[in-house]
C-alpha cells in the first residue's frame, strides 16, 4: 500500500499574531473578514483539491495516513467548506483506519457545531491556538481569543467533542 501524510495550508487568518513566522493573509486585506462567513474563498479549496487529485495520481497514492489542516486558520472555512472539503478530499483517497486527522482551530472559532462538522469529517485530533491565559500575554502577540474565550472553548470541547469523539471510537 502506498500510503502518504498530507498537509492542508489554509493561508488566511482574520489578523496576523505579532509571532507568527507562517506565510498567512489577513482576511482585512482582502476585505472580507465576517465570522459567519469564510474568507476562504471557494476558487483556493477547489485548486487544492485539483492539486491533490493530480498528486495523487502521480505518486500512486492509495490511502493517507495522516492529514494536518493547518494555516494560517483553518476554522475560518464555513461549515459547508469545511464538510464539501473532507468529503470531495475521501473520494479521491481515503484516510487509513487508524489514520491522525487533525484540524487547526482558533479558540473563539470553537462552537458545537464545527466540533460537529469536524467528527463527521472524520477529524480526530484538534489543534487549539491557546497561547495563554494571561490577558496581556495575548493583547502582546496579537492573539483575538482572550483568556475568558480560551477556558470557553476547552470547555466546549470537553463537554461536546470529548463526549462525542469517545462514543464514536
Amino acid at each position: 500500500m502506498n500510503s502518504f501524510s498530507l498537509y492542508i495550508h489554509i493561508p488566511f487568518c482574520a489578523s496576523k499574531c505579532n509571532y507568527c513566522d507562517f506565510f498567512s493573509i489577513s482576511c482585512e486585506r482582502v476585505g472580507s473578514f465576517d465570522k459567519k462567513k469564510s474568507c476562504v474563498g471557494q476558487h483556493y479549496l477547489d485548486a487544492l483539491i485539483k492539486d491533490t487529485r493530480n498528486h495523487v495520481s502521480t505518486f500512486n497514492i492509495n490511502s493517507w495516513k495522516s492529514i494536518y489542516m493547518g494555516g494560517g486558520t483553518p476554522s475560518l472555512l464555513s461549515i459547508d467548506q469545511i464538510t464539501t472539503f473532507f468529503r470531495t478530499l475521501y473520494t479521491i483517497c481515503s484516510p487509513t483506519p487508524d489514520a491522525e486527522i487533525t484540524f487547526e482551530a482558533n479558540p473563539d472559532d470553537i462552537t458545537s457545531e464545527l466540533l460537529a462538522c469536524l467528527l463527521e469529517a472524520r477529524v480526530n485530533r484538534l489543534s487549539l491556538g491557546v497561547q495563554s491565559f494571561d490577558e496581556k500575554v495575548l493583547s502582546t502577540i496579537g492573539r483575538r481569543a482572550n483568556a475568558k474565550q480560551n477556558r470557553q472553548a476547552l470547555k466546549c470541547i470537553k463537554n461536546y467533542w470529548l463526549v462525542n469523539n469517545n462514543q464514536n471510537t
